[in-house]
């Protein structure tokens, strides 16, 4: 595929994300023996996470020109062969076009008390009694900056002239059916990078320049200053800043069963844990009740971007048994199985009260409206496992294991046309849907310590390996006639290692494989998938004495690639390499 004449136009694009974070945490914990058998334990845990983005993540773009750009996909190759004529420097022409300044601060305060106490009988058959009460509550608070108008200085003065500033059009050009303020050669910065996608072996255009964002920002503000400081320096954004509270109080009991079972020992583990979640959610919305469209889906005023107040509370109470039972059909072969109920709670910014209109980009005729839901309920299952374990040896044993996971319901952002406050939307938000997914599969591993079969000091070798099958399945009439596995679910996984341990020397070589598994159903252009995935790691330490240890980790050995598709796997959406990440350090207990 070839495009060239004169509209033939290149995307430059540069993109920022600094990272300004502070951390703490601090944690407390004492143990009383009251009698011999009777203990209580206490734990205090506080942590802290800051983010102090006011703004400084950068997204921009500008145009260039170029005579041709040639892209063959029949090359058999992941990613396509793209060619660009001539290839992108710093002495072309290069026209304004998007400069977007966001960040958010984040605040994330968790508070964690915990009170814990357990009996141990002398007699009878109850074995061990488990009592604890727990008050976990997380606070999470954003504030988010934002470019009013990133697009501004776009199209050559047209948004200025629009928003009433003047400015100068002698640095405006025209090529093809663009027109473009022409940015300054010293705004950018010759290419300072090599092996771009290193691995592929697919053509890619040449290393590219990038900005310098400052003496961007003095360009545009030579040609309208109030409109560089306005519309492009970040400004806090009400609408989008929030606070959510989790505070959750739970209390649990847990008895513990040992007796015989036709003269085999077994272990009865059966337990229940209530808890009561509140919720607390406040920041600043729009006053969607003010918006009057036209017939065109468009607002005819604009006193409803005046952001007020909001707020939500609401709390639910949820019961959890479990069981564990554990059979020793011989001293080295041993039956378990499990059962529970079991809930995770949606995540704070699911939970926080914002939202965010759209009348220019429609979707089914309709303006969008994304929100948060703050009412969005937890997602709820069941689950039981059946094991079966032999110890044959020393650090050795092969194990097997059928799971089962039969959820409830699960938390994903949905598009429904509803009425808000007098106007139909395509609203998009968070919810606990009315249909339910299956889980089912089982597991096989295999632990071997060469101890017995090899001299030293060669007996310290020894291997690891597991394989892990899983069959999921939506109960969604919709997502089961497209017969797709439910999100985040590899069918295929397995893990090999080998590993040495011997004169306080430890080392592990170690492969991690899984299969493709399913992102976003209901992505646009059709399902969206992670493709299959292995990486090779390694480690190595020693113990230089009982308090010392000296390290070296490395992970991705063979740099893989990570990557993704929508529907077909010739459609790939995204490809990122990490390269191989090593470690050295040293560790010391006191």
């Amino acid at each position: 595929m070839r495009q060239q004449g004169d509209n033939t136009m290149v995307e430059l694009l540069n993109l920022s994300t600094p990272r300004k974070t502070d951390t703490y945490q601090l944690a407390l914990n004492t143990a009383l023996f009251i009698t011999p058998n009777w203990s209580v334990t206490a734990d205090l845990a506080y942590s802290a996470a800051k983010n102090k983005n006011k703004g400084d993540n950068r997204f921009i773009v500008a145009r260039g020109f170029v005579d041709s750009i040639d892209i063959d996909y029949t090359n058999g190759q992941m990613l396509p062969d793209v060619v660009i004529g001539p290839g992108l420097t710093s002495e072309q022409t290069y026209g304004a076009h998007y400069s977007l300044n966001s960040g958010t601060g984040v605040d994330d305060k968790v508070t964690d008390l915990k009170l814990m106490t357990q009996y141990l009988p002398e007699s009878g058959f109850i074995s061990k009694l488990d009592a604890g009460i727990n008050y976990v509550k997380q606070v999470k608070s954003q504030n988010e900056f934002r470019s009013r108008n990133p697009s501004q200085f776009s199209r050559g003065g047209y948004y200025l002239t629009r928003d009433g500033y003047a400015f100068d059009g002698s640095g405006v050009f025209t090529q093809g059916e663009f027109k473009l303020f022409k940015i300054p050669k010293s705004v950018f910065v010759p290419a300072n990078f090599d092996n771009f996608l290193r691995g592929e072996n697919s053509i890619s255009p040449d290393p590219w320049p990038s900005f310098d964002y400052d003496k961007l920002l003095e360009y545009y503000r030579s040609i309208n200053s109030d409109a560089a400081n306005e519309a492009i320096i970040p400004s806090i954004n009400q609408a989008g800043t929030y606070e959510v509270s989790e505070a959750v109080t739970s209390a649990y009991v847990q008895i513990t069963i040992e007796e015989l079972l036709f003269d085999l020992p077994y272990m009865l583990n059966l337990g229940v844990r209530a808890s009561h979640t509140q919720v607390d959610s406040e920041g600043f919305g729009y006053d969607l009740s003010k918006v009057v469209l036209d017939d065109a889906g468009q607002p005819l005023n604009d006193d409803w971007r005046t952001v007020s107040p909001v707020n939500y509370s609401d709390s639910y109470t949820n019961i959890l048994p479990s069981l564990n039972f554990k059979l020793n059909l011989q001293d080295d072969l041993l039956l378990r199985i499990s059962a529970a109920e079991v809930l995770s709670r949606p995540s704070l910014y699911s939970l926080r009260v914002w939202a965010a209109p759209n009348f220019t980009s429609q979707e089914q005729g309709l303006p969008t409206l994304v929100r948060g839901n703050p009412g969005v309920e937890p997602e709820q299952a069941k689950q039981a496992d059946l094991a079966l374990e032999w110890y044959y040896g020393d650090s050795s044993s092969l194990s097997g294991a059928l799971f089962i996971k039969d959820i409830d319901s699960f938390i994903s952002d949905e598009k429904t046309p509803m009425e808000v406050d007098g106007n139909r939307y395509l609203v998009s938000q968070p919810v606990s849907g009315q249909y339910g997914a299956k889980v089912q599969g089982f597991e096989i591993a295999w632990q071997q310590s060469l101890e017995q079969w090899l001299p030293e000091p060669f007996n310290g070798f020894g291997w690891q390996l597991n394989y892990t099958y899983v069959d999921s399945s939506y109960e969604d009439p919709e997502l089961k006639a497209k017969d797709l596995p439910f999100k985040g679910m590899s069918e295929n996984s397995y893990n090999a290692v080998l590993y040495y341990e011997q004169y306080g020397l430890q080392a592990r070589l170690a492969y991690n494989w899984r299969s493709k598994f399913l992102v976003d159903p209901n992505a646009w252009g059709g399902p969206a998938w992670i493709d299959d995935y292995g990486q090779l790691d390694a480690s190595i330490s020693y113990n230089i004495t009982d308090n010392l240890t000296i390290f070296s980790e490395a992970s991705n050995l063979t740099n893989n690639r990570y990557s993704g598709y929508i529907k077909r796997e010739d459609q790939v959406n995204y490809l990122e390499r990490f390269g191989t990440q090593i470690a050295v350090g040293i560790r010391g207990s006191f």
